[in-house]
């Protein structure tokens, strides 16, 4: 299942997670995590690697969560001022705390349901194409060895003949070539 498309059910999740988290941008609970989101899209999209998404989900859901503790301190601590004397106007601080918390939990709710879970199911099909592609993007072969410049230049000192046989040596060693690759970069650069 990690492996396959993204239904149009699943994108239609992350189309309204993005619309609903568009109000919530207005307030200091939205705005770190809408950021923290799209730099994890970004990254993932740039490496190919789903973790960027996951760790950016987790810090966005730590955030929401210090953000819950923060509102549900400020409605204790308005709750517990009423009895005194001063001047201040608490029903609106309890109001404004608990509408804060309510969209805090809205939020993280909505953060799971609607991103988390969809991409979570298909994320190898996400890493690998995004999140709104529909085919499969063709896996690129590397080129012939037969086919690979391996100097760009004809006039070559032996200093650099040298320089790009130890590179081909580094490179079979630590298993990045074959042995064939290997022989083939050699003879082509000794004829030179």
């Amino acid at each position: 299942m990690e492996n396959t498309v993204l239904p149009s059910g699943e994108q239609s999740k992350i189309v309204i997670f993005s619309l609903l988290l568009m109000p919530t941008l207005l307030t200091f609970v939205g705005i770190l995590p809408a950021f923290f989101l799209l730099f994890g899209v970004f990254m993932m999209k740039k490496s190919g690697d789903f973790s960027y998404i996951k760790t950016t989900v987790k810090i966005a859901k730590w955030y929401i969560a210090v953000m819950m503790f923060i509102t549900l301190l400020v409605l204790l601590i308005a709750v517990g001022a009423f009895g005194n004397e001063r001047e201040y106007h608490y029903e609106e601080t309890v109001y404004g705390a608990v509408s804060l918390f309510a969209i805090a939990i809205f939020y993280y709710v909505v953060l799971e349901y609607l991103y988390w879970k969809p991409l979570s199911i298909r994320r190898n099909w996400v890493a690998r194409n995004g999140i709104f592609a529909t085919r499969d993007k063709p896996i690129t072969s590397a080129p012939p060895a037969n086919s690979i410049k391996i100097v760009h230049g004809e006039r070559l000192t032996s200093l650099s003949v040298a320089d790009e046989l130890l590179k081909w040596a580094k490179l079979k060693e630590e298993g990045h070539i074959s042995e064939q690759e290997y022989n083939d970069a050699r003879t082509k650069l000794l004829q030179k």
